[in-house]
């Protein structure tokens, strides 16, 4: 009986110095089970969808919710109770006996949940931010990183969401940058990209404005519209010898390998047959050199219109960048570097 008296007073002390620890690392916890999505640097209102950290960070809470529910009702009430049972019936062993002891596992179960909790935290602590002082819940590091969102390409800061284009940009592309030009519909006007396509982040629309100035300067060249390249029908030379440019727009996003990105509603509204694709590949010759002979005419004429169409043109190259890089996209395009210079990558 004096080893059973013993280990529950040891449990008990052992317990007091532990609760302190596990309420510094976030016990008692209270919710929310998932976090608010400021955490991630977004507005409470808005939801995003969660990655790995956000995944952790809810497992972590379940846990601490449930260990605060042990901590605060759960063990309190079977202690009491157990107490009462013994104070109520004085002269039964049995009861004393079972009380006893049921005292002793919710002790010992508290101890050993805690503990094992507590235990986790610290390696994981020491796992992920072994530099960070002192102690704290892993999972609320992860927090503090506000990177509880997967990266919504595309996204804008109005939107409310973790945005994959924004980061590690400097300030001056956080914001559209209207220097290069401010006259509505231009091209070079990065207010235009926003327009054709709603939801675009800033940093793609400065970069694309940023390109239109040195493929088409602004519409104030001889270009028609703003349409064909330079090397339109013509060969290219060097190390593309036997091939034409098929870019148009005043984006210059290719008509023939980029076909696709022109089968949008903006293009086809652009020619005036909404809902029909253009299918600008079958303008061109089909053995992919990027010359118009052997293409269909009526087609090309179509796509050419179409890319005409600032709107369009701006649409189409922000589905371009949708799979390919800026440096891949615009890879032979001798104002790259300065654009990216400006606004990044």
């Amino acid at each position: 009986m004096r080893s059973r008296t013993f280990l529950l007073f040891f449990l008990l002390i052992s317990t007091a110095l532990i609760l302190p620890a596990a309420a510094h690392a976030a016990i008692p916890f209270w919710g929310p089970i998932i976090p608010p999505e400021s955490a991630s640097g977004i507005a409470d209102s808005d939801l995003c969808p969660g990655n790995w950290a956000m995944l952790i960070t809810v497992v972590n809470n379940v846990i601490q919710l449930l260990l605060t529910l042990g901590i605060v009702l759960l063990v309190p009430i079977r202690i009491a109770f157990a107490g009462f049972n013994i104070v109520t019936h004085p002269d039964a062993p049995a009861v004393r006996t079972k009380e006893g002891k049921a005292i002793l596992d919710t002790v010992i179960g508290l101890v050993v949940a805690v503990s094992a909790w507590l235990i986790v935290d610290a390696v994981m602590v020491t796992l992920y931010h072994p530099d960070v002082p002192g102690w704290d819940a892993w999972s609320s590091l992860i927090k503090g990183e506000g990177k509880l969102c997967l990266k919504q390409a595309g996204s804008l800061p109005t939107d409310k969401l973790n945005e994959a284009d924004i980061t590690g940009i400097t300030a001056t592309g956080q914001t559209l940058d209207f220097s290069v030009n401010n006259v509505s519909g231009n091209a070079c006007n990065p207010q235009t990209i926003v327009d054709a396509v709603p939801g675009v982040s800033i940093k793609t629309a400065n970069l694309l404005a940023c390109i239109a100035k040195g493929e088409s300067d602004c519409g104030k060249t001889n270009k028609d519209n703003y349409n064909e390249n330079e090397f339109w029908n013509k060969d290219l030379g060097g190390k593309y010898a036997g091939k034409a440019s098929t870019a148009a727009g005043a984006y210059q996003v290719l008509l023939q390998s980029n076909s696709d990105c022109y089968n949008i509603p903006v293009c086809e509204e652009a020619v005036g047959t909404p809902g029909v694709a253009l299918n600008c590949k079958k303008g061109f010759n089909p053995n992919g050199s990027g010359f118009t002979a052997g293409g269909d005419a009526t087609i090309l004429n179509k796509c050419v219109k179409a890319a005409g169409d600032v709107h369009c043109s701006a649409a189409a190259a922000v589905c371009v960048l949708s799979h390919q890089s800026f440096s891949s996209a615009y890879a032979t395009d001798r104002y790259l570097p300065i654009c990216q210079g400006k606004y990044g990558n």
